[in-house]
């Protein structure tokens, strides 16, 4: 009876497996050029003016992709029962009341700066003001993970912190950070509520080099910030911030301390060196306040199947918004990415026709404000919806509809890459975060099997620093395992000529069939892939 009972159960396995797969192929086929082509060409028409975060033509964007998921019959995934993560924004203005200047008092020697030519306040900086004895802190980083503390062994209490921009070893491909891509160690609001945290009571930031691109002013004419921010890195910030530039920095330091010096000592040892500047004081004044308001993350789920691993997530995404308008100009963004949102609502499409429900619970997840600095996926690692370290792993599209084209490889935006032209990259797609996780690249060329294209495996550790540009990234850095698919950069990438009629839609549905068979594997495969071991090693509570 035993023998019977085992022959049965075997061969409903078999029967089952087979089930499912003939319903994997048909969920496959449902996925069309030309459905992909009908999103596209609305999310990118004219009347879309660029899907810009925090305009009226995003929030119809936003409104149109949640009734679309709910539509197929998608349960909710955001706040309050809705289709929408509120996204908290803000935008900074600089009031009239900046100053910042240093003294020397073994010189007997004041030296104060032109806001917005010697300095600006930062937009990330309390409205305060603070005078202090300086200490310099190199790069302002404490990452234990690495072994390294810029406050180690220093006391930047009631002190003002003097913070290098970036970080150790930026151009080096063999940084312990992130290689030649900028951790989230390097931004700003995570130096100044460190410094804040070691009871700095303000805080300096100037370039590591005078012969590196000079910092951009944060501020526009007019006094507004030039992008946008999350409301959780300044909402917490007390201290006054500045950036100030090398030249006005080295008119009263430079015969105290070489920065260059001991930048190069830094970066070639990953050895802190950090030190009291007693007789200098700085006073500083900033006078910045913030604009708040929200944009929306859409969000839906299918809920998985299997009681034992249905609390487990896989989210497969695609940022919505693009660059907008100006005027005339239209930045319509098909491919940069009306291109992947498509995909995403044709995988949806494709789950839900399918009669097999996946095991574990899948979240179709479309971010807002990626081209503000990935400002919705970083809000949702923040507050997810879904714990993370239930999120067994994160599938991104971002411009997968053309052919990568290089015609100038001097052009700033294709920085590293050499010329080539749309006809060799005709089956080319580009995988990112392939370095990350040997679980995820496997998943990607055994369902690739079943589709042919040709995957490109380049760019995770490029001076581009793509595989930090689209919004696996912050997944990345929280210890999920992530990859991204991009069919590659071409002329018309944030151009107003990136139009729905430049989409190559026979290979884009070939790229969408192949993200749609590694999410029916990772919904349903019986193990978790894992991040490799040198990620894992840098894995942190990034601001």
């Amino acid at each position: 009876l035993v023998i019977i009972l085992s022959i049965i159960v075997a061969m409903l396995g078999l029967y089952l497996v087979a089930k499912s797969d003939a319903v994997r192929v048909e969920a496959l086929d449902s996925i069309t050029a030309a459905e992909l082509e009908s999103i596209v060409s609305f999310l990118a028409s004219d009347e879309m003016r660029g899907r810009e975060a925090g305009t009226i033509a995003n929030e119809i964007a936003a409104r149109y992709l949640a009734h679309s998921f709910e539509l197929l019959g998608l349960e909710p995934a955001g706040d309050d029962g809705s289709y929408y993560q509120h996204v908290k924004l803000t935008r900074s203005q600089m009031g009239d009341d900046n100053e910042f200047g240093f003294t020397d008092s073994a010189a007997d020697q004041t030296v104060k700066g032109e806001v917005l030519s010697d300095f600006s306040p930062s937009r990330y900086s309390g409205k305060a003001e603070a005078s202090g004895q300086l200490a310099f802190v190199g790069y302002g980083i404490t990452a234990p993970e690495l072994d390294y503390d810029d406050y180690q062994g220093i006391d930047v209490r009631g002190k003002i912190a003097v913070i290098l921009e970036r970080e150790p070893g930026l151009e080096d491909p063999q940084s312990p950070f992130e290689g030649l891509v900028s951790s989230d160690y390097s931004r700003a609001p995570y130096k100044i509520m460190n410094a804040q945290e070691h009871g700095a009571v303000g805080v300096i930031l100037t370039p590591p080099s005078t012969n590196g691109r000079r910092s951009r002013s944060p501020w526009g004419k007019d006094g507004e910030a030039r992008g946008f921010g999350l409301d959780f890195w300044s909402s917490d910030v007390e201290i006054p911030a500045v950036q100030a530039s090398r030249s006005f920095f080295d008119k009263i330091l430079k015969d105290a301390v070489d920065i260059d010096e001991i930048v190069k000592r830094i970066d070639d040892r990953l050895e802190p060196e950090s030190l009291q500047l007693e007789r200098f004081q700085a006073t500083i004044r900033t006078d910045v306040t913030q604009e708040q308001f929200q944009v929306e993350n859409v969000l839906a789920k299918l809920p998985g199947s299997d009681p034992l691993v249905k609390h487990e997530a896989v989210l497969i995404s695609a940022h919505f918004d693009h660059v907008g308008a100006r005027e005339n100009r239209i930045y319509n963004g098909a491919d940069d990415d009306a291109s992947g949102t498509a995909a995403i609502l044709e995988i949806a499409e494709a789950f839900v026709q399918s009669p097999v429900r996946p095991r574990r619970t899948i979240v179709f997840s479309l971010w807002n404000a990626e081209e503000k600095g990935l400002l919705g996926a970083r809000y949702y690692v923040h507050r997810p919806r879904f714990a993370l370290q239930d999120t067994v792993g994160v599938l991104q599209l971002d411009m997968i509809g053309r052919n990568q084209e290089v015609n100038n490889p001097e052009d700033r935006r294709f920085a590293g890459l050499e010329a080539q032209s749309s006809e060799e990259n005709e089956d080319s797609l580009h995988l990112l975060g392939y370095s990350r996780s040997s679980d995820m690249r496997q998943l990607v060329e055994q369902n690739n099997s079943e589709i042919g294209i040709e995957l490109m495996y380049d760019l995770d550790n490029h001076p581009l620093k793509l595989i930090a540009r689209s919004d696996h990234w912050p997944f990345l850095l929280k210890g999920v395992p992530a990859v991204l698919f991009t069919t590659g950069l071409h002329p018309d990438y944030h151009q107003t000529s990136d139009t729905a009629d430049k989409i190559n839609y026979p290979k884009m549905e070939r790229v969408t069939r192949l993200v749609f068979l590694c999410t029916w594997d990772l919904a349903n495969q019986s193990t978790r892939p894992a991040l490799d071991e040198r990620v894992l090693s840098h894995e942190r509570d990034n601001r």
